[in-house]
């Protein structure tokens, strides 16, 4: 009996490799597809509101432009391009601006400008100003400044920025 088993697995040898080779091509070609590019270039309207204060509402123009990169196993999502908030440029030509799984971001512009967060392909975004400070910057929920796009008024800007903190694992945040 221990003579039929060897005989049996040294037959079905060249079969088990084969299946092993292809299985791993498919991978490999699974793994390249998966990586998604998209042209990205949106001209928003967006709102510059203070966290806790209704009255104070001014609009914000913000451009993407550039390649937004997502993959299908979890790496972190990238854009290669420009962000332009008011008179306020951030480029990533060089160096990517790289997204956790919540599509969440840190903007630079000499110092840390805000926290990004966006909506998936960039088609909805909130950016958590920070306030200049000794320590570098900071932002409170009693009267941060936050820039959310596409809105036209404080209600669709609070809305944006509800919708895409919830996406956030370890934020509970609401802003009213």
């Amino acid at each position: 009996m221990i003579k039929s088993v060897k005989s049996f697995c040294n037959e079905k040898r060249p079969l088990v490799s084969l299946v092993l080779i292809w299985s791993i091509v498919f991978l490999l070609v699974l793994m390249y597809i998966s990586h998604t590019t998209q042209q990205i270039s949106y001209d928003y309207q967006g709102i510059r509101y203070q966290a806790g204060s209704h009255e104070i509402v001014e609009p914000a123009n913000v451009k993407v432009n550039g390649r937004y990169v997502t993959t299908l196993f979890g790496k972190p999502k990238k854009f290669n391009g420009t962000i332009v908030i008011d008179n306020h440029t951030f480029d990533y030509s060089t160096h990517p601006l790289k997204f956790n799984k919540s599509n969440f971001a840190f903007l630079y512009l000499n110092r840390h400008y805000g926290n990004l967060y966006i909506s998936n392909n960039f088609q909805s975004l909130t950016v958590q100003v920070y306030e200049k400070n000794q320590q570098g910057g900071s932002w409170s929920s009693n009267g941060g400044w936050l820039i959310s796009a596409p809105a036209n008024n404080r209600k669709e800007a609070v809305k944006v920025s509800n919708k895409l903190f919830q996406k956030m694992d370890w934020m509970s945040m609401i802003i009213e």
